[in-house]
């Protein structure tokens, strides 16, 4: 009787309930040779549980894509999927690499290894035997009990055509073939070989190259694009259950301080929290990163397929350093001063997992000059539907742009200048203008940079909340935009936060599509008669950069003050709006609507509330 249980025991055990991250805890060896051989850890590099617990059969997701860093161990992620359907869920499974040289490499360095090393593979695996029958594995074809695995070039046009597979692995994308013999991307053909599969998995890993040329830049694109958010040690509250991405942090370039000097690493390197300001040394990081302590990855968008992006600065410690990465950085830079561009399109491909696109040249401010048309300072242009209008505060003094807003989705600078005082601004937002048959229009909405004396902005907007709205710029933020109401004594407002980076994208391709086609007529920016080199060079004041817009040039106030205006537009729905399907309201009455309104009122942005 004993021996008839202790056969059930053998053959007919249940199978217990893992994912893929708890199998390689408990079953996953790393050889000799490896970052850290012996025994997988997963809280040593805490960024890939999620992806492998997606990976699982518990979890409903069929494909995860992961734009990465290198040598951050995202291709034993991919082994560990690998081992988990080889024992424990076993199944058909499919792995591409670029060439069919890297296939050998890899499955002779990391496949057969990791089955050598790990007792549990080694015991399913049918063995490598010279000479044997179809039953036994060879280097790429390794078969198992319940499955196989099989490895492939991207260059192997056959490997598009072969049988179904339920698990699919696509290693380092960027290296594959563009086009697989007129058929199209590999990436689609190699997906479509899992389409019979209802609990298909698909995992697909990359670092990036050239902007609109990346097989992984795409992938990303048309994910919900998960970026890895930690909590601040200083003021992310500790309770998980509140814990989001406006109290947590994300390691990128631009929150790292440090000293140089000639493009020389002077100091050491740390994290500037983006809420308290706190310095953060490399040395937290690790429970900063840690899941048990509320780690997470926070999707940018919805979507069924879940995309991942993970740069250098997560490295576990002992890999690449704060330090190591920075220096790189620099001599990249000084790299790219002598033009010669090569180590930073590795730095931005490798470290900061982005694809790399060529700076254009700073456009010369004589050629705004060809922007300008024969309408005079303050006359309003035809087919305008409303006026708007934006502020930058300075120490002492005010930048104003004042814009007309034209069907076709079309720009033109009415005025703009340089004011001393509250009072000067409240006249010209209360002012009104003209077009050459003599209707009036007034502004419709202004907005009032508030990143400089914020007490002053809020009050005045408060007062004047019928106009203005108080306005401010955050390059990190990762929407278009945000609105968020801030109580004040006579009248609530709301302060709208922009990224200026997509603004300021904008409003260049308005300048660069007039300059490029003379004739065009629509998405365009014009300027008013006697617009001189005051806007032009401030217009240009800014070039832009990968990591975003930078100024070159100490006066860039009109610059963003045409930011602003952009957001404006996109606020009204400018893009909208098209003359043949919307006249513009009849002329009101005089009437008070409030404290300093002008008789000739024509309707509030809040009219539209």
């Amino acid at each position: 009787m004993s021996l008839v249980i202790n056969l059930f025991k053998k053959y007919f055990r249940p199978i217990e309930e893992l994912t893929i991250s708890e199998w390689a805890d408990r079953y996953r060896i790393l050889p000799s040779g490896s970052a850290e051989s012996g025994r997988w850890r997963t809280s040593r590099t805490p960024y890939l549980k999620e992806i492998m617990d997606e990976l699982s059969p518990q979890s409903k997701t069929q494909k995860c894509v992961v734009i990465k860093a290198t040598q951050l161990g995202f291709s034993e992620l991919g082994n560990n999927v690998i081992g988990y359907y080889t024992h424990h869920d076993p199944r058909t499974i499919g792995m591409w690499l670029p060439t069919e040289g890297m296939v050998e490499r890899h499955a002779k360095k990391k496949i057969w290894r990791m089955i050598e090393d790990t007792k549990v593979l080694k015991e399913v695996v049918s063995p490598r035997i010279r000479g044997k029958s179809s039953e036994t594995s060879t280097i790429s074809q390794i078969l198992f009990k319940g499955g196989s695995l099989s490895l492939y070039g991207s260059n192997q046009s056959s490997s598009y055509r072969s049988d179904s597979i339920n698990v699919i692995i696509k290693d380092d994308v960027d290296g594959f073939t563009k086009d697989v013999e007129g058929e199209g991307s590999p990436m689609e053909l190699i997906d479509n070989r899992a389409d019979s599969f209802a609990n298909r998995k698909i995992y697909t890993n990359g670092t990036p190259t050239i902007e609109n040329d990346s097989h992984i830049e795409l992938e990303f694109e048309n994910s919900s694009q998960a970026d890895y958010y930690m909590p601040c040690p200083y003021c992310t509250p500790k309770d998980k259950t509140i814990q989001d991405k406006n109290n947590m942090v994300v390691f990128e370039l631009d929150n790292f301080t440090y000293n140089e000097e000639n493009y020389k690493l002077i100091s050491g390197v740390s994290f500037v929290c983006p809420h308290c300001g706190s310095i953060i040394e490399e040395r937290e990081k690790t429970l900063m990163m840690d899941y048990e302590n509320g780690a997470k990855y926070i999707d940018k968008v919805e979507h069924e397929v879940k995309g991942y992006r993970i740069n250098s600065f997560y490295s576990p410690l002992g890999w690449v350093t704060w330090e190591q990465i920075i220096r790189e950085y620099l001599k990249a830079k000084k790299a790219e001063s002598n033009n010669n561009k090569r180590l930073m399109k590795r730095f931005i491909n490798t470290r900061l997992a982005k694809p790399y696109s060529e700076l254009k040249e700073v456009l010369p401010y004589q050629e705004l000059s060809k922007l300008k048309i024969d309408i005079d300072r303050g006359i309003v242009p035809d087919n305008t539907w409303k006026i708007i209008m934006s502020v930058d505060v300075q120490g002492n003094h005010f930048w104003y742009e004042v814009r007309a807003l034209q069907y076709a989705y079309k720009f033109h600078v009415i005025d703009y200048g340089r004011v001393e005082t509250w009072e000067q601004v409240n006249a010209l937002i209360r002012a009104t203008y003209h077009d050459i048959k003599g209707d009036v229009f007034s502004i419709f909405i202004c907005a009032i940079d508030s990143g400089f004396k914020k007490s002053e902005v809020y009050n005045f907007c408060s007062e004047n909340s019928d106009i203005c709205i108080p306005i401010k710029g955050k390059a990190t933020m990762e929407s278009r935009y945000q609105q968020r109401t801030q109580e004040k004594e006579i009248q609530p407002i709301i302060l709208h936060t922009i990224n200026p980076n997509y603004f300021k994208d904008t409003l260049q391709s308005h300048i660069l599509n007039r300059l490029e086609n003379q004739d065009r007529e629509e998405h365009i920016m014009t300027f008013h008669a006697q617009s001189d080199s005051t806007i032009f060079k401030q217009y240009v004041a800014e070039h832009r950069e990968l990591k975003g817009w930078v100024a070159h040039a100490k006066d860039n106030h009109l610059w963003d003050c045409g930011t602003y205006n952009t957001y404006l537009s996109e606020l009204l729905q400018h893009r909208t709006k098209n003359k043949e399907h919307e006249e513009r309201p009849k002329k009101k009455k005089s009437r008070v609507i409030h404290r300093g309104i002008s008789p000739n009122y024509h309707g509030s942005y809040l009219d539209n509330y």
